[in-house]
């Protein structure tokens, strides 16, 4: 680890130059930004395109496709920036990449342009486009291998992706500073900005903004292409009823190894836009409008298999030790979209609620009940309550699980408290897994069933559990301290002593 942190200090990563890169400031907000492209210049014409590059390849994987297109007119090629000027992080989002690009437009003095986005950036486009496709003289859009909606990306909704994207974080801070890379981290995927990038991006209003495009359309998609689906540029092609759609069914056929073949396609799209044969929205057959109108249906998404399947089981297992029932509803909305199959997402959500609470009691295990007699601990909890808990999750365990499992809030403390009492473990390891096997069905097929509501609900729900739980455990302290010794003539003096003294105390 010394050695790897050496060579990162002695041979620092130093930026590559290239011939082609220019920079300008532009505005991201109130921020102003030093937004570097690459610009691959052509005298001969003053036709243009832009391109916006995927976040993670970046615009280098444009190069090849850039020089080839450079025989024919001015291409531009974007490069995210990560900071502003003032040093500040900026943001990451669709709507903040969007704002640069419309800055870029302004300040570059480009007049009219064709836009094409590769991945990440078809999102910042169609964004662009919904809004400012009157304002600016763009005259066309190609798509190439270009992200679109949500259902198709990941897990297959916005909440469950930016969660999963999220988790990342660690996962990268402890690949970066605790494993012996040697530099090797800031040439791979798993850094920072690539996570903030796909977390902050806006997928779930692609469908609306893409009714709103007016432009010209060109989706491109090598259908060997494995990071984005060819079910994704399928389903732009039918949001989008104005649009062409081309494929290559070639091995490796991609836009960086094989430029050529992609730089005549769009060439071949852009002399049909320039000639006036290239459709619009208000001129796209009424059968396409039609069928762009129909809702989504989860049929046209292939279930994940094979290795897929395994890391999607996975993911679930560990989303578990986070929120259980949020992870149990995301894998519902997974059935919903047609991504997991029902009974595939049943057993994940199970084999993780499962490990979650065992491992909670496992904890409270490790814990043990002799901290109960130590500071201040034992001020708090006096040994007969302990005797009392104990006897009642003896008596009444099988209730107190299946009660825990439907108040969010409670089921860690009561598994940890059952670790700690040392209750046996066979018994609430049934009660666990009989509990699980009501609630993971239930949760996940509802979830399926009502789909993005369900999210709503939860919410709701969590938010009103969160006012019960206290007022729940005020009322048993209230009944196990007060009520219930009144039952005794034991309770009922102490009842009358504690009073006097109380009496006493204030009165004199």
């Amino acid at each position: 680890m010394l050695m790897s942190i050496f060579v990162q200090w002695k041979f620092p990563q130093a930026e590559r130059s290239n011939y082609y890169r220019n920079e300008l400031v532009v505005k991201s907000g109130e921020t102003d930004v030093n937004l570097s492209f690459y610009h691959f210049s052509n005298d001969s014409t003053d036709e243009s395109v832009i391109f916006l590059p995927d976040e993670i390849a970046g615009g280098r994987e444009l190069i090849p496709l850039a020089e080839e297109l450079q025989n024919y007119l001015n291409v531009y090629v974007i490069n995210y920036p990560d900071r502003g000027m003032n040093g500040d992080r900026i943001s990451y989002s669709v709507e903040s990449r969007a704002e640069m690009l419309r800055s870029f437009i302004k300040d570059s003095g480009i007049k009219s342009a064709h836009l094409a986005a590769r991945g990440y950036g078809g999102l910042i486009a169609v964004h662009f486009l919904a809004d400012n496709q009157n304002s600016l003289s763009l005259k066309s859009l190609s798509l190439l291998s270009s992200y679109g909606p949500v259902e198709f990306h990941l897990l297959g909704n916005e909440t469950i992706n930016r969660s999963m994207y999220n988790f990342l974080y660690p996962v990268s801070f402890l690949f970066r500073y605790g494993v012996p890379h040697f530099g090797w981290f800031h040439h791979q995927n798993l850094q920072n900005k690539h996570i903030r990038a796909f977390s902050e991006m806006e997928q779930g209003e692609f469908r609306k903004q893409a009714e709103n495009i007016e432009l010209p359309v060109h989706i491109l998609h090598p259908l060997k292409q494995h990071s984005i689906s060819y079910q994704t540029s399928l389903e732009i092609h039918r949001l989008i009823p104005q649009s062409t759609f081309a494929v290559s069914a070639a091995e490796g056929q991609n836009f960086f190894e094989f430029p050529v073949i992609w730089a005549d396609q769009l060439q071949w799209f852009w002399g049909l836009v320039n000639n006036g044969e290239a459709k619009t929205r208000a001129e796209a057959p009424a059968d396409r409008v039609q069928f762009s109108h129909e809702p989504f249906h989860a049929d046209s998404v292939d279930s994940y298999t094979g290795w897929a399947l395994a890391l999607i089981i996975v993911i679930i297992i560990i989303l578990s030790f986070v929120n259980e029932d949020l992870t149990s509803i995301s894998a519902g909305l997974l059935v919903a979209g047609g991504v997991l199959d029902l009974h595939f997402a049943i057993v994940a959500c199970f084999i993780g609620i499962l490990c979650t609470d065992s491992f909670a009691y496992y904890l409270g295990s490790r814990v043990g009940r002799p901290i109960f007699q130590k500071k201040p601990f034992k001020w708090l909890i006096d040994e007969s309550d302990i005797i009392r808990v104990e006897n009642l999750l003896k008596m009444h365990g099988m209730k107190l699980i299946f009660l825990t499992r439907f108040l969010p809030g409670t089921r860690l403390p009561t598994h940890i408290a059952a670790g700690m009492l040392r209750t046996d473990v066979k018994k609430f390891l049934i009660y666990f897994v009989l509990a699980i096997m009501v609630w993971a069905p239930l949760i996940v097929s509802l979830s399926a069933f009502l789909g993005r509501p369900m999210l709503q609900y939860l919410s709701t729900y969590q938010d009103y559990a969160l006012i019960i739980i206290p007022a729940i455990i005020l009322i048993l302290y209230s009944l196990l301290k007060l009520i219930l010794p009144l039952a005794t003539i034991t309770g009922r003096r102490r009842l009358i002593v504690k009073l006097g003294r109380f009496k006493e105390r204030l009165f004199g």
